[in-house]
């Protein structure tokens, strides 16, 4: 008997679409160009990121649409709120009270950072905001200031007045050009005054004038000479600001160089006319550097005259001693150590050598022209170049640095134990559409010297800082808010 064995029908398996690409391909893309935007805070670039993101996100979670459209919608709120947010940020630093006009020096004295203009000087407290203020008697035109030792600050206006760390002025002290203040040591300041009407060696009178009553305590004579050479008594080559020496070099007319302490006009060394002879006294020490032929020593006294050390030098530190070009050399003294305008080193202390790289300019710089620079203070040698600032401790220690674009940076001060630099700032995200003037802002920086920790930040307008004073770890930012009005603010602990 045959059987038959009826077929079980095949249970149907639906067929399912095949899945579309395009979400995945949107949300990748979508974050590439995300994070290639942010990383260049390009708007034009970002934003559509963002938007293909959010559409990409949405699309994948095709199961449950209201999750993705959800997810979609927090893409698109998070990656436009955060630049928006960023852009409400306010300025940065601590408004502090004086309003500051155009100023010609900024002086970093201790604890405390004063500000001269023409007409007075303010001394700026991170705290209190203005310690005090100082006007000349008459209102006269402030020329100049030069920083003293135990900081005091010699004001030249119509008369020298020596100003106290706390403001407390001292005795009129006459007519005192700024160039004319030679040494001081004590409450002994020491003028040169010249009369170069006629030929050279022209005479001149030395003096060591006592700033508490304006009384002379010691004078000497003698004339003009390229073998006594001085250092600048404002800031030259980015150096800080410097202070007077304690000795002061007088040379006679048959050409012998007495060194005189400031304090009291005593002779502590005579030295024999050398037509290669360069005579530098220079904090508490004398150098003294003669040439040979091809052979160029230095030696260095103390203030006593006593010798310190003696050897062979490159002979480009002489050529940084000539003075005859100007009033004086170009030759900078920074924590001890003697700089000249090629990068040559020398330690006063122990007479040792080294080469550090030409110092070009000094603290600040043209527009757009800020690259291949050294500036020096705070203990540190700041280079600049075309994509980074590189920090060196002037006398051994870690270097450290940070990327930017050396071209944009517009101003670089080392002082106050801090680094500060000024650059145009790249606009952020969104300020195409939200922020059109964001674009010519600069952003000041302020770093530890020793360290390189970031210490603040501020924004300033598109005219850029008035100028930038640091002292003890804080730095004054004087620049315009958005009301045109001209204000102070610190970055500091």
């Amino acid at each position: 008997m045959t059987s038959t064995t009826t077929p079980t029908p095949a249970t149907a398996t639906p067929l399912r679409g095949r899945e579309p690409r395009w979400p995945r391909v949107a949300a990748v893309v979508g974050a590439v160009a995300t994070g290639a935007g942010w990383w260049a805070s390009e708007t034009v670039v970002y934003l559509p990121g963002v938007l293909l993101l959010a559409l990409g996100v949405a699309s994948l979670v095709r199961t449950r649409r209201r999750l993705g459209v959800l997810l979609g919608a927090s893409v698109l709120v998070v990656g436009v709120g955060v630049p928006w947010l960023a852009l409400a940020r306010t300025d940065g630093g601590r408004l502090v009270e004086p309003v500051v006009h155009p100023y010609d020096e900024g002086v970093t004295v201790d604890t405390v950072a004063r500000v001269v203009d023409s007409r007075r000087v303010l001394a700026l407290d991170a705290e209190s905001g203005l310690a005090w203020e100082w006007t000349p008697p008459d209102w006269s035109t402030i020329v100049g200031v030069v920083l003293l030792d135990a900081g005091r600050l010699l004001v030249a206006a119509q008369t020298a007045t020596v100003l106290g760390p706390d403001g407390v002025a001292g005795p009129d002290l006459g007519t005192v050009h700024p160039a004319q203040v030679v040494a001081a040591d004590g409450d002994v300041v020491v003028l040169r005054a010249c009369d170069e009407s006629g030929p050279r060696p022209a005479p001149c009178t030395w003096r060591g004038v006592d700033a508490t009553d304006g009384s002379t305590a010691w004078t000497a004579d003698g004339v003009t000479s390229d073998a006594t050479v001085r250092l600048a008594t404002t800031p030259r080559l980015g150096a800080p600001w410097p202070v007077p020496p304690t000795t002061a070099a007088v040379a006679s007319a048959d050409g012998v160089v007495t060194v005189r302490a400031a304090s009291s006009g005593r002779p502590v060394l005579a030295l024999d006319p050398d037509a290669g002879l360069r005579v530098l006294p220079v904090a508490d020490a004398v150098v003294v550097a003669s040439r040979a032929g091809d052979r160029c020593t230095a030696a260095a006294h103390d203030a006593d005259g006593d010798p310190r050390w003696e050897a062979e030098v490159p002979c480009g530190v002489l050529d940084g001693l000539d003075a005859r070009v100007s009033a004086f050399t170009s030759v900078v003294e920074v924590d001890g150590t003697l700089w000249t305008p090629d990068g040559t080193v020398v330690d006063l202390a122990t007479g040792d050598v080294d080469e550090r790289g030409a110092v070009t300019t000094g603290r600040s710089a043209p527009q757009g022209h800020g690259e291949d620079r050294l500036v020096l203070g705070s203990g540190v040698q700041v280079a600049l170049s075309e994509d980074a600032l590189v920090v060196t401790p002037v006398r051994g220690g870690d270097a450290w640095s940070v990327a930017l674009d050396g071209g944009e940076v517009r101003t670089l001060v080392a002082d106050g134990g801090l680094v500060v630099v000024e650059q145009y700032l790249r606009p952020r995200l969104l300020a195409e559409l939200v922020a059109p003037g964001e674009r010519r802002r600069h952003v000041v920086d302020a770093y530890d010297a020793r360290t390189g920790a970031h210490v603040g930040r501020v924004v300033s307008g598109p005219q850029g800082t008035d100028g930038i004073v640091v002292s003890a770890g804080t730095a004054f930012v004087v620049d315009r808010g958005p009301d045109g009005e001209r204000r102070v603010r610190a970055i500091g602990p």
